[in-house]
C-alpha cells in the first residue's frame, strides 16, 4: 500500500510540473485611454483551457525597456472589477441540433445566467439557413429565461459562416460595454454560399472580440476543424470539443468561469508621449518566470500622471550607482592589465615566433614537394622520344610554384632551377609520328556517341579526356584530362590521371599498365579497342 501511495505522489508531482510548464498567457487588450495609467486584460490558462485564478500582485511585474523602470502592478479578477460584459450566444438551430443537443444548450445557458452580475448582458441568436436575433442584449433575467426556453430548431440547412459574421457585427454595434464575448455552438458544417471561412477569420481578427466555440456533432467530425479555426482567429479564443450532448450544459458555464477569472492589471508607465513602447509582462509561477512582451504607442497627451519616484528609486540614482561601480571595475582592470603586461608581451612574442616557424616549415614542405615533382617529371621526360603540351605546361607551372615558395623560404638565395637540362629536354619537340609502314597503333571507339571512330596513337604521349586533350571524348563520365598513352622501350602503356571514374584494361582498374593489341580500354563508360594496324 505504501508503494501505491508513493507512486501516486510521484504521478501527482509530475503532472503538476507538466501543467505548470504548459501555462498559456494571452494579453487580450491594452487600454491606454488614461495614459500614463495603463490597463491590461490578461487571460492565464492551463493546458486544458481552465483559468488559473490563484495569482496576486506579487506574481506580476512589468518592465518597460524605453524607461528602464519596473512596476509592480495592481491586480483584480474581471468578475470583481466594475466593468460589465456582453455575451452573445450564437446557436446552430438546424435540425442536426434537435433533441438532447439543444436541450443541453438551454440547461447550460440557464445555469450561467444565475451567476451573471447585475450589469452583465446576454444576447441570444440562432442560425440555420437564416440568422435570427432571438434576444437583444438585456439584463432582465426573466426576459432572458423566456427567450432561452423559446429556442427551437428550424430551417433546412446550416449557414455557420454567415451566422458567425452577423453575430460579430451585432456585438460591434453595441456602444457599451467594452468587454464583448461571442460563444458559437455548432457542428461546424456550413451549407451557405455567401461567405467562406477566410471571411469569418478576417472579421474576428478586426473586431477585438473574444470568440469561444463549442463543437457538437454526432455525424462527420471533420467539420469541427472549422470551429477550431474560428476560435483561434481571436487573440484569447479557444475551441472546446465535447464528446456528447450532455457536455454542452457543462461547457457553457466553464467558458463563463474562464472569462470572469480574466486578470485586469493596472500599472503606471513612465514613457513619454508619442513614443513606441515595448514592455514585458513577467509572471512568476512556482520556480519559473513567464515573460510576455507586448507593445503600444503612447498617445499625444498624458491624462493621468504617474506618481513621482523617490531619488533612491530613481533612474539617476541607479545610473549613478552603476557609474561608480563601473569606475571601480575600470581601476581594478587597469591594475590587473598593468601587472600582466610584461607576461602578455612575452607570450605574444613566443606565439609570433612559433607562427613564423610553422610558416617556414609549411613553405619548406611545399618547396620540397614541388621540387621532387619537378625533378621526377624531368627524369621521366628525359627517357621519352617526344613531349606533350600538357607536360610542358606542367613544367612551367612547377617552375612558377618553385620560384614563389623559394623566395618566401630562402629570399634572394633561393636555389636555382637547372635551366640547361630543362631546355635540352624540351627541345626534343612535340609528337614524333610512328612509322606507319612499321607500326600504326589506333584506338577504336566501341561504345558511346563516337562509336566506330578511330584515333591514331603517336609514338610519344597521347592524352585522352573530355577537354583540351589529344583525343577528345565528349562524355560526362570521362574526366577533363582522364589518362595518357605513351610509348617506352618498344611498348605502349596507359596511365590514369587521377580520373573520377577510373581507367580499366580488360575490366581491371589500373593506375598504369602495359597495353597490347586486342586489349579493351575503358575510360568512364566509354570502351576503346587498342590495335596495331
Amino acid at each position: 500500500m505504501k508503494k501505491i501511495y508513493a507512486l501516486l505522489a510521484v504521478i501527482f508531482i509530475t503532472y503538476s510540473a507538466f501543467c505548470q510548464d504548459s501555462i498559456s498567457v494571452k494579453i487580450r487588450d491594452v487600454d491606454i485611454s488614461k495614459f500614463q495609467k495603463l490597463k491590461l486584460y490578461v487571460s492565464i490558462t492551463d493546458i486544458n483551457g481552465k483559468a488559473i485564478s490563484n495569482l496576486d500582485s506579487s506574481n506580476f511585474s512589468i518592465t518597460e525597456a524605453e524607461t528602464g523602470k519596473t512596476s509592480n502592478p495592481s491586480i483584480q479578477n474581471f468578475f470583481n472589477s466594475p466593468e460589465p460584459m456582453a455575451i452573445l450566444i450564437a446557436i446552430d438551430a438546424s435540425h442536426s441540433m434537435d433533441g438532447d443537443p439543444l436541450n443541453n444548450v438551454k440547461a447550460g445557458l440557464l445555469k450561467t445566467l444565475t451567476e451573471f452580475r447585475k450589469d452583465d448582458k446576454m444576447g441570444i441568436a440562432y442560425f440555420h439557413d437564416d440568422f435570427v436575433k432571438q434576444a437583444s442584449f438585456d439584463t432582465d433575467r426573466d426576459v432572458l429565461k423566456n427567450n432561452i426556453d423559446a429556442l427551437h430548431t428550424a430551417g433546412s440547412s446550416t449557414e455557420l459562416f454567415k451566422g458567425t459574421i452577423e453575430s460579430i457585427k451585432w456585438l460591434k454595434s453595441l456602444p457599451e460595454p467594452k468587454r464583448k464575448i461571442l460563444i458559437v455552438i455548432s457542428d461546424g458544417e456550413d451549407n451557405g454560399s455567401q461567405y467562406i471561412l477566410e471571411d469569418v477569420i478576417n472579421e474576428i481578427k478586426n473586431s477585438g472580440i473574444s470568440v469561444f466555440t463549442i463543437g457538437s456533432t454526432e455525424k462527420d467530425r471533420g467539420f469541427l476543424a472549422n470551429m477550431d479555426k474560428i476560435a483561434h482567429a481571436s487573440v484569447d479564443g479557444k475551441y472546446y470539443k465535447i464528446t456528447g450532448p450532455q457536455d454542452i450544459k457543462l461547457m457553457i458555464p466553464a467558458i463563463y468561469e474562464r472569462i470572469k477569472e480574466e486578470y485586469v492589471i493596472n500599472y503606471f508607465s513612465y514613457a513619454a508621449v508619442n513614443l513606441p513602447v515595448n514592455p514585458t509582462l513577467d509572471i512568476k509561477t512556482g520556480n519559473k518566470i513567464i515573460s510576455v512582451p507586448f507593445k503600444y504607442t503612447s498617445p499625444a497627451a498624458i491624462v493621468e500622471f504617474a506618481p513621482t519616484i523617490s531619488f533612491w528609486k530613481s533612474k539617476e540614482f541607479l545610473y549613478g550607482s552603476i557609474g561608480a561601480g563601473a569606475v571601480i571595475i575600470v581601476l581594478a582592470v587597469f591594475m590587473f592589465i598593468n601587472m600582466s603586461k610584461k607576461k602578455k608581451f612575452r607570450l605574444e612574442k613566443e606565439e609570433e615566433r612559433r607562427l613564423r616557424e610553422e610558416e617556414a616549415q609549411l613553405n619548406r614542405e611545399k618547396f620540397d614537394k614541388f621540387k621532387n615533382e619537378y625533378d621526377g617529371l624531368l627524369d621521366r621526360l628525359e627517357s621519352q622520344m617526344t613531349i606533350s603540351q600538357a607536360d610542358k605546361d606542367r613544367i612551367a607551372a612547377l617552375e612558377g610554384q618553385l620560384e614563389t615558395t623559394g623566395k618566401t623560404l630562402f629570399g634572394e638565395a633561393a636555389p636555382k632551377i637547372d635551366i640547361k637540362r630543362r631546355t635540352m629536354i624540351l627541345e626534343k619537340g612535340s609528337y614524333t609520328p610512328v612509322n606507319e609502314g612499321v607500326l600504326s597503333p589506333t584506338l577504336l571507339v566501341k561504345t558511346g556517341a563516337l562509336s566506330g571512330k578511330r584515333f591514331k596513337i603517336s609514338a610519344g604521349t597521347t592524352t585522352i579526356g573530355r577537354q583540351s586533350t589529344d583525343i577528345i571524348i565528349s562524355d560526362t563520365t570521362v574526366s577533363r584530362n582522364h589518362a595518357r598513352i605513351y610509348f617506352d622501350n618498344s611498348k605502349f602503356y596507359i596511365e590514369d590521371n587521377s580520373s573520377t571514374n577510373g581507367t580499366f584494361v580488360n575490366n581491371f582498374r589500373v593506375s598504369a599498365s602495359e597495353i597490347k593489341p586486342g586489349d579493351i580500354i575503358k575510360v568512364g563508360n566509354v570502351e576503346l579497342l587498342f590495335s596495331k594496324n
